[in-house]
């Protein structure tokens, strides 16, 4: 193998694990986004209940 077709091979891995990289994250960025808007809408219903 000469250098210019490992240097592709390892731009193609590269771009592979970015992208699984990159889903996984957003994934975890949902998941935590989601958590934040059910603790943030608790505490509005709770300041809610104490102000009625």
């Amino acid at each position: 193998m000469d250098y210019n077709t490992i240097m592709e091979r390892l731009d193609r891995i590269e771009n592979s694990v970015e992208f699984s990289s990159g889903e996984i994250l957003q994934q975890r960025g949902t998941t935590v986004g989601r958590w934040i808007g059910f603790l943030y809408g608790v505490v509005a219903a709770l300041f809610l209940i104490n102000v009625i």
